[in-house]
């Protein structure tokens, strides 16, 4: 188990209404990072929340595709995301927004589970998120 965490700082032009927006837009984040997430279903949109099937890719020194399924829930000015199959299965993502001083932050917390057949790439899964969040957001 790995822990992530980081911020980014948006100035006023910015609202948490529309932020949030991007991110629940979960078929369009393919754009963001295409050769490595190659594609993003809706299972399921219910109030349990919204349940995705991601197909990712990793093209290094070792070339490996993954399915995983995502259960989102929003609450408020955050989202809880928890990888429900998978080879980073029980992984839990959390992002909240805050507003302050004329500025939206946004928190990303993200504690890393993969399991032992692909921890081995926990580098490279790290450095996936970090460029992920960077490049969506």
């Amino acid at each position: 188990m790995s822990k992530i965490s980081f911020e980014k700082i948006f100035s006023n032009d910015f609202e948490i209404k529309s932020l949030m927006a991007k991110i629940m837009d979960f078929e369009s984040h393919t754009k963001f990072m295409p050769a490595q997430l190659e594609s993003v279903k809706i299972l399921k949109n219910n109030d349990d929340g919204i349940t995705t099937e991601e197909t990712i890719s990793f093209k290094t020194i070792i070339k490996k595709t993954f399915i995983q399924q995502t259960l989102h829930k929003q609450s408020g000015n955050s989202l809880n995301s928890k990888i429900i199959s998978g080879p980073a299965k029980n992984t839990k993502i959390f992002i909240r927004f805050e507003e302050s001083e004329g500025k939206i932050r946004i928190l990303v917390d993200i504690n890393l589970k993969l399991s032992l057949s692909v921890r081995i790439l926990e580098p490279l899964v790290k450095k996936y998120y970090k460029s992920y969040f960077n490049a969506f957001l």
